[in-house]
This record gives structure tokens, sequence and C-alpha cells, in this order.
């Protein structure tokens, strides 16, 4: 099997497939929506295939690979989503259970778990060693320890800071299309939750989840089926909550934002909570946003352009332009002066 692609190309059957595995039953009018998820489904796989022929010639525990094809996969996620609450070696076990005839080793198993936690939850699980796959989003991975439950928690603890005060609150022009044209601000979009509102204050960059409708699915399949989500609820309507914070929809300077980079997840509703202005609000995401408040929208403007769009502080702006414009006036007042005191001086000695 070494060097050869596992997985064929996905079928408009497979992507129905996939979806209600993942989301559970939908009508037919829904698929559409998920077109997002399922090019993330198409990039995992094929990052996958590339794994496999890249790595089947020198690494023996590829070439026995379990799994064969898309309702293989699927085999595994469903096996994933129905034990939370059991470690890797229980869950290794079930999936195991389906392919009796299989035989492979437990490296090779594990892969096929991370693969199918990487579809199910939009988590970056892999072995360190496949780190280069992703190159700009940090990889966790699961031990045999842990409980799928605990694993995930552990990913997003919630934040022991409680900001007291004025500072608990943030400007409402705290939105990342106006971080981007005053502080410089730079947007990644990453596939990994556990990736989310990630800064780098040196280059000014921001990692954003932008699927929103699949937070949106996760909550909606969950209150549906009345079962816990292997993702907290919580931590789900929060990062929504944190969407429509840096990103709200009615606000045109965004839309355009978003637009122009081909992002449209802010047209996902239900809008039934008013966007939140309190840090203290975001138990998961308050560190992250404290950090993106504090290091990029409170610091002064790079140049003179964002300096004229600077409105955090309307009456400093006015201020600050109203004290050029005067310094401006005084030159040429003064160059005035000097021009009419040496016309003056030449007519004199005329």
């Amino acid at each position: 099997m070494a060097g050869r692609y596992l997985f064929a190309p996905l079928e408009p059957s497979d992507e129905r497939n996939v979806i209600e595995t993942v989301f559970g039953p939908m009508s037919d009018h829904k698929q559409a929506a998920y077109q997002e998820y399922i090019d993330y489904y198409r990039a995992e796989l094929q990052n996958f295939n590339f794994a496999v022929v890249a790595a089947g010639l020198r690494d023996t525990s590829w070439n026995s690979f379990p799994i064969q094809n898309h309702a293989d996969l699927r085999l595994v996620i469903e096996s994933v989503k129905q034990h939370g609450p059991s470690t890797r070696p229980q869950v290794r076990q079930v999936v195991k259970e389906h392919f009796r005839s299989r035989d492979a080793s437990i490296e090779s198993w594990n892969r096929c778990i991370d693969l199918a936690i990487r579809i199910l939850l939009m988590l970056n699980v892999r072995e360190p060693q496949y780190a280069l796959q992703t190159p700009q989003t940090p990889v966790v991975q699961w031990n045999d320890e842990a409980t799928l439950l605990s694993f995930v928690t552990k990913q997003f603890a919630c934040s022991t800071k409680f900001i007291s005060g004025r500072d608990r609150r943030v400007h409402p022009l705290f939105t990342v299309a106006n971080m981007a044209s005053i502080c410089g601000l730079r947007v990644e979009w990453t596939q990994s939750l556990e990736d989310h509102l990630r800064l780098d204050r040196r280059a000014k960059v921001l990692r954003i989840f932008p699927y929103k409708k699949c937070l949106l699915s996760f909550l909606d399949c969950a209150a549906r089926n009345g079962e816990r989500s292997i993702l907290p609820k919580a931590l789900l309507e929060e990062t929504v909550d944190t969407l429509d914070l840096l990103f709200p929809f009615w606000d045109k300077k965004t839309v355009k934002f978003l637009h122009r980079r081909q992002q449209f997840f802010h047209e996902y509703g239900p809008y039934i909570k008013a966007r939140s202005l309190d840090l203290n609000e975001f138990e998961y995401w308050r560190d992250r946003l404290l950090e993106l408040h504090e290091e990029i929208f409170l610091s002064p403007p790079d140049d003179w352009i964002q300096l004229w769009l600077d409105r955090r502080n309307p009456q400093q702006w006015l201020t600050l332009w109203i004290a050029l414009i005067v310094f401006l006036l005084t030159l040429i007042s003064t160059a005035s002066s000097i021009i009419q005191a040496w016309a003056s001086v030449k007519a004199l000695n005329s």
C-alpha cells in the first residue's frame, strides 16, 4: 500500500454522509451551507494522503493502514463521537472491533483516531513529527491516559483573571476591521478551534476560526438530540460571541473587510444576544481577548494614514488635528512675514 492514496475523490453522496455523521440529519436545501466544512474535510484528507505517500516508503506502520475509504472513516468518527468519556486505548479497541479482519499497528490505529478527531472536532490533533503539515498551527496530542473529554477540556481552560473597574469593558470600536486600518493588524484564518484568537504580537497577526456555521451546527445537534457534546456547549456559544464581538454583522466596515477576504460567516444567525463588550463575560477566550485589546487596540497608530483613521478617542483626535492645522498656519504666516520683510529690505536698497 506504500505510495498510494487511501481516499478516493469525494462524491456528492459522500459529502452528505460526512455532514450527517458529524452534525446529524439535515434537509436537502441546507447542504450548500456546509461547503466550507466540506472544503476543510477535503484539505484534511489531502494532507493525510500526502503523509501516506511521503511516509509509506520509510515507515512500515503506514503500510497496513486499517481504513481505506470515506465509509471506513465515518465509522471511526462515529466511534469517537460516542465515546467521549473513554480513554484512547478504549476508543482504539472499539474502532478495532469494526475492522476485525484488518491487522494494523497501534500507531496506525492512533492515526485513524487522530484523523477522526480532526474531522469531528476541528482540533489539530496529530503526532508532532507531522507538525509540518500545518506549520502555522500548533499541534496537540491525545495520550493514552486522559479521556477524550478531559483532553478537550484541557485545551480550553477557563480564565482565572477577573478584570475590575472600567478595564473590563472594551470600546465599541473594538473590531478586527478597525484594528486592521488603525493599528496595522493582519488576520490569518485557522482551521483549528484551539488556535482561535492566538496573537503574534511581533508580526501583529491574529488567528481567527471562521467556521461559525459549524459552531452553530454543533450546538443545534446537541440540543436536538439532548446529548452532551464533546466540545463544551459554553465554549461553542462563547466562540460564536467572540466572532460577533470582533465582526459585528451590522458594521459596514466589517462587512467590507470580510467580503474582500471571501469570508461570509457574519451572515449566519440567529442574532439573539446583544454584542457583549464586557470581557468578564468571556470565560474561555478572556485572556486572548484581553491581550488583543491591550497589545493591539490600545497601541498608537503607526503612520499618518492610520492616525487620520483613528476615531477611538474623538476629542483627542480633534485636538490633535486642530493643533496640526494651527501649526501649519503658523508656519505659513511666519514664512509670509519673512518674505514680506525680505521684499521690504530689497525695495529700500534699490
